[in-house]
């Protein structure tokens, strides 16, 4: 009431008793003294709690809960050093200060917990960030999403877990394993460091859809065995959004291995720290970017699908990749070759592009292997470098007409040059090295 939830006294305080906030008297709730309900119910709504000073809070029974129903929306505006207890999410839980949960267990129940901006009448921001890893997990008999969202996006939240003390229903490891809702035009990083032992593959099937904002996850390995990390859930990224995958690990056998189907129009990048990166789903249908880092391994495609479909950009930002599996691979995806970067097709099979090719940069063929680029290649102003002299680079291909204009591109190193085109196609670019050249094909 206009009173406010006081702890003097005066009756207004259910000292020990369950509190139930029902929507009657929704609004701002002053919290003056530290008051002790034994549980808080709160079922339907929109809250905002404040405290009268510094030295007001709430104070959970123990054992106490505060529930938040679906539904409901709760502003908690105030420090809550000794909520204690536990507060299970089944509504948004809107953090505007950093203790606002102080030392009470978080369990996610189908709720959004919300890390806010606040603003003062001098225009300056506060970011809530407070890393709650340690503190969440999954309600009882909950199997859903952890739902996360980080408002502004001057914002970054970084929830960090070491999983050796951890189970699988906690912390970063209960959204990798149950999956993860990042919704917000911030930054969360989901940090998980793996024990130091050698304890095989870590899988985690949990779903990863980015509506919003950006989702990092970034794996730890403190140990140079033959280990890695597996994501085998679905991953979504709206248009606009990315999913960064980076990883901080020693050994060169380890694999950060992206198994889920992904799907949207945003984009899905690699770390540079990380040694050696999978990408194994089946991507045909993904109509955004896969960004590929200057990592000092290489990423590996399972199959052709992997790398995407015909709306997908695989951008060689400086990688070194290849295709697994035995037979020749055709890669439908658009290459964008970043400019002032090398990326390097390094060995394998011979694999062939079918879509258009843009940027400035230099794409490599290391290994004495067949490789060919049949589509559009007049927007590439970059270099192709073919280093061993058995290697040979398709312009064109059998029945292939010239998709574009001239091909301006430099011809460099040491491999063989085929044009094999339907039609006429002009070589505007220099043929530099040791590199040869055939006309082949009718054109």
């Amino acid at each position: 009431n206009a009173d406010g939830w006081k702890a003097d006294g005066d009756g207004l305080t259910p000292n020990g008793q369950d509190v139930y906030f029902t929507n009657a008297g929704a609004g701002e709730v002053v919290v003056s003294g530290v008051v002790t309900p034994a549980n808080v119910n709160i079922t339907g709504g929109e809250y905002t709690f404040t405290a009268a000073d510094a030295d007001s809070g709430i104070k959970l029974g123990t054992d106490g809960v505060m529930s938040i129903s679906a539904g409901v929306v709760v502003n908690m505006a105030m420090d809550n050093a000794e909520l204690g207890g536990s507060t299970v999410l089944g509504g948004k839980l809107v953090l505007q200060s950093d203790d606002a949960l102080g030392n009470t267990e978080l369990k996610f129940n189908g709720g959004t917990l919300v890390y806010d901006t606040v603003t003062d009448a001098q225009d300056n921001k506060t970011h809530i960030s407070t890393d709650l890893s340690d503190q969440a997990s999954l309600a009882d008999d909950y199997t859903g999403p952890v739902k996360i969202e980080v408002t502004d996006a001057e914002n970054s939240v970084t929830w960090g877990t070491d999983a050796a003390t951890s189970d699988d229903n906690s912390g970063v490891l209960a959204a990798l394993n149950s999956g993860i809702e990042k919704t917000g035009e911030g930054a969360l990083t989901l940090q998980l460091a793996h024990p130091n032992a050698a304890d095989g593959v870590a899988e985690y099937a949990g779903a990863i859809d980015v509506q919003e904002g950006t989702l990092t996850i970034n794996s730890v390995k403190k140990h140079a065995s033959n280990n890695g990390v597996k994501y085998s859930g679905a991953v979504s990224v709206a248009g606009g959004t990315e999913l960064h995958l980076d990883a901080d690990i020693q050994g060169n056998l380890n694999v950060i291995d992206l198994a889920g189907a992904i799907s949207g129009e945003g984009k899905v990048s690699f770390g540079n720290t990380g040694r050696n990166y999978r990408i194994s789903g089946d991507n045909s249908g993904f109509a955004g970017t896969l960004q590929l880092g200057a990592n000092v391994g290489t990423t590996s495609f399972a199959d052709s699908a992997s790398a995407g479909g015909v709306d997908t950009e695989l951008e060689l930002n400086g990688a070194n990749f290849t295709v697994e599996g035995a037979g020749d691979k055709t890669i439908v995806s658009k290459l964008i070759v970043t400019d002032e970067k090398t990326s390097t097709l390094t060995r394998g099979n011979n694999t062939f592009f079918t879509g258009s090719v843009t940027g400035s940069g230099t794409f490599r063929v290391a290994g004495g292997i067949r490789a060919g680029m049949r589509g559009d290649l007049s927007a590439f102003d970059g270099t192709i470098q073919v280093d061993i002299g058995t290697a040979i680079m398709e312009l064109g291909g059998e029945g292939v007409a010239n998709a574009g204009g001239d091909i301006i591109a430099t011809l460099a190193s040491n491999g063989t040059y085929k044009t094999i085109y339907t039609d006429e196609v002009v070589l505007a670019g220099a043929v530099t090295d040791a590199a040869k050249l055939q006309q082949s094909g009718t054109g």
